[in-house]
């Protein structure tokens, strides 16, 4: 993708002359999360929010954003301090001041791609509302021959690839999030993603009919399941190094942009696992370290993922010391380490914080930049391990079906994803589905826990990403084995 107008931006503020800038910004521009995710990557840092906020970074910026020029933004800097005054710059960005002559109201919340193309073909007269969006539907037709997806001859090959008794739904979930991806940003989008839709129906038919069946499956030559993960890893040799990677939050469309990172060199053998459903992380994740089938009442924290995991190794033999659990980072000084587990969070901090999949794309893309995983994965590789790269669930693309009642969330633990309810009580449920039968097409249930299986979510939000459902693209997860 062509950014030429952020490239320019990023040019602009360096030039400066000044790594700490108080910024008024009229038209808001810079706290959209992708220009922000696009600036972190050219070493800018956008901060917003409450003065104390703001102080933070004053104070960290040659410690912890040494060689980053930090951009503040502010509608009154005299409320600011002396010391941090005296520091800074105070200047005033403008986007019609890079798109001279379109009319601001009707370009301001394009995606960064048209707002590119329309840097690029300067203006030397004003240009009417209308004019403007004239041109923008232009650009947007040209965007749209980029990816034209014949979708009737899509799903054929999906169709043929779960026709029969042997239903192959890795290949279907290649399929969908390749699509998926190549769509987010363009005029498809919304057709791609009703599409798979449909292709969700058949899943969830399927995820009916043998769901149960994975919890009880072989996992010597794959984990069916993600709590037959660590049962697959003990059929390894005890003197291999294992490294667990687990992503929290991965959708498969999400591991597809991370492929396209590593090094060549890597030699990847790709799989995929299903989830635990319902796809919220208490679960899914307590089954990956637990090795089978999660508890209701646990409580997820590092501590007691560290524990399940330690506990799980020491009961096949191996030593305390041989050993290793890391939460949020990777610390690879250890090396006599011959079973370890890192789990990387920021993902899924990331995934709750997208409003829709673009908002997701350019934060993933930003992510594995800021994580470093590409170096991370190296590193293991030439510490000998054997890595095996996972998640505990993906993540839909929600719309609202409404807001809980006060009364329905009575007898609920409630996760942040918004798309399960798990009552203390099977009458609660029973009383709860009785209440509203509209959603009967609309969720499944496991005795006392509901959640969806199509894209609706219990808020009123018109989309935001979140999981906890059986949505194919929340349970159909990657399990990858690395090596060189």
């Amino acid at each position: 993708m062509s950014k030429k107008l952020i490239s320019r931006i990023a040019t602009d503020i360096k030039d400066r002359g000044n790594q700490l800038l108080f910024v008024e910004n009229p038209d808001d521009f810079l706290i959209r999360r992708d220009v922000m995710a696009a600036l972190t990557e050219l070493d800018i840092l956008i901060v917003e929010g409450p003065q104390i906020k703001q102080r933070l970074f004053y104070e960290l910026r040659h410690s912890r954003y040494s060689g980053k020029t930090i951009v503040l933004l502010t509608e009154e800097n005299f409320e600011y301090l002396e010391d941090m005054l005296a520091k800074g710059l105070q200047v005033e960005f403008r986007l019609d001041s890079y798109l001279y002559g379109y009319h601001l109201g009707s370009i301001i919340n394009l995606d960064l791609l048209t707002l590119d193309k329309l840097f690029q073909q300067k203006k030397v007269k004003q240009l009417t509302r209308e004019e403007t969006i004239s041109e923008i539907q232009v650009i947007s037709k040209i965007e749209r021959q980029a990816y034209k997806p014949d979708l009737e001859e899509i799903d054929i090959e999906v169709q043929n690839k779960i026709k029969g008794n042997t239903k192959d739904w890795h290949s279907v979930i290649e399929i969908l999030s390749r699509h998926l991806r190549s769509s987010i940003g363009t005029g498809y989008q919304e057709e791609v993603f009703d599409w798979i839709n449909k292709v969700n129906t058949q899943f969830q038919e399927e995820l009916e009919l043998n769901y149960k069946s994975l919890i009880s499956s072989s996992p010597i030559k794959k984990p069916a399941i993600v709590s037959k993960i660590l049962d697959h890893l003990v059929q390894k040799p005890r003197n291999e190094k294992i490294a667990l990677l687990v992503i929290d939050g991965l959708s498969y469309w999400q591991y597809q942009v991370i492929k396209e990172h590593l090094p060549e060199s890597f030699k990847l053998k790709e799989n995929l696992t299903y989830s635990w459903v319902p796809s919220v992380t208490e679960l899914s994740r307590q089954a990956i370290f637990k090795g089978s089938a999660p508890d209701y009442d646990y409580v997820q924290n590092p501590r007691n993922e560290e524990k399940l995991w330690r506990n799980y190794w020491k009961n096949k033999g191996f030593n305390d010391f041989e050993i290793e659990y890391q939460h949020s980072e990777a610390n690879l000084n250890n090396t006599n380490i011959l079973r370890l587990a890192v789990i990387l969070k920021e993902l899924d901090d990331k995934m709750h914080s997208s409003e829709d999949y673009k908002d997701l794309k350019d934060l993933t893309k930003n992510w594995i930049k800021r994580s470093r995983l590409p170096e991370i994965l190296a590193d293991l590789l030439e510490k000998d391990y054997t890595i095996f790269l996972t998640t505990d669930h993906g993540s839909i693309q929600a719309k609202g079906w409404r807001n809980l009642k006060g009364a329905e969330k009575l007898g609920t633990h409630n996760s942040r994803s918004q798309r399960h309810l798990n009552y203390s009580e099977d009458w609660i449920a029973d009383d709860f589905f009785a209440k509203n039968p509209e959603l009967e097409k609309s969720v499944s249930r496991d005795e006392n826990t509901i959640y969806f299986k199509n894209d609706y979510s219990f808020s009123n939000k018109s989309s935001h990403i979140t999981h906890g459902g059986s949505h194919i693209l929340e349970v159909l997860i990657p399990f990858v084995k690395i090596t060189l």
